[in-house]
């Protein structure tokens, strides 16, 4: 699981409807109370952003013409957000630095996948 974090105009189809998808499989995980400690400490996962980050995916796939029928209810995704925050998963003082990150995810996306480059390359509004 991951959150890219980075502009989703910028996705390819597959990348923003899969970082959607494990959106909702990250939100399950968290209500079952399952481990996401790895993905903490390797900042791919940041739940405190799971509802705001679904709904910059949605706005994407909306306006792209795609359909979307999985909504997320703020208050229940903002209650498990909130509970693994405050868990001591060894992250207590971490500082998130997103330009950081959104670097580091861009260059991985741009090696990774061919349309996401595409993307890059052209704003992401090809």
């Amino acid at each position: 699981m991951r959150m890219w974090m980075v502009d989703p105009r910028l996705l390819c189809r597959n990348h923003l409807l899969g970082e959607h998808k494990e959106l909702h499989m990250l939100l399950g995980c968290m209500k079952k109370g399952k481990s996401i400690t790895g993905y903490l400490e390797r900042d791919q996962l940041f739940p405190g952003w799971v509802f705001t980050r679904h709904e910059e995916l949605v706005k994407e796939i909306i306006d792209r013409g795609y359909n979307h029928n999985s909504p997320m209810i703020c208050d229940e995704v903002v209650a498990v957000s909130d509970s693994y925050s405050s868990q001591d998963v060894g992250l207590h003082g971490h500082t998130v630095d997103w330009k950081t990150i959104r670097k580091r995810n861009l260059e991985d996306l741009e090696k990774r996948c061919p349309e996401c480059a595409k993307r890059m390359r052209n704003d992401g509004l090809s």
